[in-house]
């Protein structure tokens, strides 16, 4: 969002492997500036390794947000 709290752009993050699993995309700013980031990911639908008496691993989807993050243009 930017400093009117408007979203800048949003879009579907991309599953990747490499050498780790993680979600990515690439985004564009209009300006230089201080922005709030949000990513919102659900809990993916292959099964990961861990220890059985701690449930499963990423189970649950989360929401993270970034407040004040200060972007530049390239």
């Amino acid at each position: 969002m930017g400093a009117d709290g408007a979203v800048v752009q949003q879009q579907k993050l991309n599953f990747y492997y490499s050498t780790f699993f993680h979600d990515a995309n690439n985004f564009s700013i209009p300006a230089s500036g201080e922005y709030a980031l949000r990513a919102t990911v659900g809990a993916p639908s292959f099964n990961r390794h861990g220890d059985e008496t701690d449930g499963p691993a990423l189970a649950d989807g989360v929401t993270a947000e970034f407040d004040g993050v200060e972007l530049t243009q390239e």
